[in-house]
């Protein structure tokens, strides 16, 4: 009986995650959907800020994460500004309403000046419309350098060997 039982746990992993805690990144593999010209998030990406949320609630060392807009660099550079920072400030009211401690978050549009891609073709200007979630302050990182560099002094002294 518990080898039937195996094969089954084993189908749950299956389902494929778009969302994931990468670096300094929370990682999304598709895009979130907005209303043409628009700050409106189109409801099919209403799973992918599910996604989002439960990264975010299973990583509880994440104290604070910059929603980034950006745009390609079609249009008036202004109006591409504005709408970014729109949109980034519509992804965190999103996840606001989805739970998320809105202390950890904070918007910024950068508009097209931070391209991934070539604003040159249809699919780089594609490339650069997006929304990223970068990690401001993770508690695992901030934790992790202090002990390390107070090893480091700590072992600097009783094992230095240099003469005066």
């Amino acid at each position: 009986m518990n080898a039937a039982a195996a094969p089954v746990a084993a189908e749950a992993p299956q389902k494929i995650k778009h969302a994931r805690l990468k670096g300094d990144h929370i990682e999304i593999d598709e895009k979130i959907q907005f209303a043409v010209n628009a700050d409106t998030i189109l409801s099919s990406s209403d799973s992918l800020l599910g996604e989002i949320v439960d990264t975010i609630k299973e990583n509880p060392q994440i104290k604070k994460i910059e929603v980034q807009g950006h745009a390609s660099s079609e249009g008036d550079p202004g109006r591409n500004k504005t709408l970014s920072d729109l949109r980034a400030k519509a992804v965190v009211a999103a996840l606001v309403g989805r739970g998320v401690d809105a202390k950890i978050l904070t918007a910024k549009g950068f508009g097209s000046s931070k391209p991934v891609a070539d604003n040159n073709s249809e699919d780089g200007r594609e490339k650069n419309r997006r929304v990223e979630f970068v990690i401001l302050d993770p508690a695992s990182k901030d934790a992790a350098a202090a002990p390390a560099s107070a090893n480091k002094q700590k072992a600097a002294g009783p094992n230095d060997t240099r003469t005066p």
